[in-house]
């Protein structure tokens, strides 16, 4: 895990419950922030879907212990960026598949489906990409005391 000295300002931080610790990687489980439930679009975010999430973080050393309560942190720039990945571009292909169906002359069912179904190669692409998404993303971890 790399770790990056950042500002609280520039963080976005979760508390967690070390679930499991493995040699490289430690299982973190942690509660979708309270915020979250008077934010208005709750609904377009996949952790307000859920109460309980549950998140593997790669690191070098096996300092945590299964029940030790810990900070996760993430800069705002990679949350930025997941949400990027996530949701804006496959918005924009839709989108942007929707625009080109309709001047093609096709009718909305059609065109529609064919919209939609540009995500199936968008998120197939990113499934086989996993590994180097996941290197994109540095979490950090700090024990609470």
């Amino acid at each position: 895990m790399r770790f990056h000295l950042m500002s609280p300002a520039q963080c976005i931080d979760h508390t967690g419950i070390v679930e499991e610790v493995n040699e490289k990687s430690v299982l973190v489980r942690f509660q979708t922030p309270p915020a979250c439930g008077s934010c208005s679009a709750k609904s377009l975010c996949a952790p307000a879907s859920s109460g309980n999430k549950t998140i593997e973080i790669p690191t070098e050393t096996g300092s945590f212990s299964e029940g030790e309560t810990v900070k996760i942190s993430i800069t705002k720039a990679m949350g930025n960026k997941a949400l990027f990945y996530g949701y804006i571009l496959p918005f924009i292909f839709v989108i942007t598949a929707l625009i080109i169906t309709f001047a093609a002359g096709l009718p909305e069912s059609v065109a529609g489906i064919i919209s939609l179904s540009v995500l199936i190669p968008y998120y197939f692409i990113i499934y086989l990409l996993r590994e180097k998404i996941n290197r994109m993303f540095i979490f950090t971890l700090k024990k609470l005391t």
